[in-house]
């Protein structure tokens, strides 16, 4: 199967969305004019605080207004919601280090892990999803899982495989068995390769 546009292949050319251009800046005017909007803002509550009761439902609103000010004096606009991201962890485990993968304009960089697991050992998917491509020759299988929000995960060096093409896994389910070779693992967002430690609840 096929990778689509927008998503690494197993082989290692990947060719990933074209960001967004980000938004114009705001003039220098109008900045000035926002952050004595919020800086007046924080002061009043700040004033305000003084002579309310903190444990109050008042209080309360208060206090959680002069957070939210104090986060927008410092940038040109209020921050946008986050939305909600998958969590990973480690598909096996053993000694990792980083590695080099392919990213998006064909050339490499160190934002995977080579886990040196040894032989027998259960890899498995580091967060639920769809396997969307296997590849590799026997004893040195590949696969790619797709998740929610654009991420996906690459795993390779596998001695063994328990999955197929278009199954749908669990977080945690088993995948393949590692061998001799170190598993690498990748995470990608969008096509891009992203450094995997950040996004692991193992690690946190």
């Amino acid at each position: 199967m096929s990778a689509g546009d927008d998503m690494p292949s197993l082989n290692g050319y990947y060719s990933g969305k074209a960001l967004a251009a980000p938004a114009p800046a705001a003039s220098s005017r109008s900045r000035g004019r926002f952050l004595l909007q919020m800086l007046a803002a924080a002061l009043f509550l700040a004033f305000a605080w003084l002579f309310v009761d903190p444990s109050s439902t008042v209080g309360k609103l208060i206090g959680q207004g002069l957070s939210m000010e104090n986060s927008w004096i410092f940038a040109d606009y209020p921050p946008a919601p986050q939305p909600d991201l998958p969590e990973f962890s480690l598909p096996v485990s053993g000694v990792a280090t980083k590695a080099y993968v392919s990213d998006s304009k064909g050339g490499y960089q160190a934002a995977g892990l080579s886990i040196q697991a040894g032989s027998g050992k259960t890899v498995k998917a580091s967060c639920g999803g769809s396997v969307t491509e296997i590849g590799g020759t026997q004893g040195d299988w590949s696969l790619r899982v797709e998740h929610a929000a654009g991420f996906s995960t690459v795993y390779k060096g596998l001695a063994g495989l328990s999955v197929a093409e278009g199954q749908q896994v669990q977080a945690g389910a088993a995948l393949g068995l590692s061998g001799e070779k170190p598993i690498l693992f990748a995470l990608y967002a969008d096509g891009e390769a992203l450094d995997p430690v950040p996004f692991l609840r193992d690690l946190r």
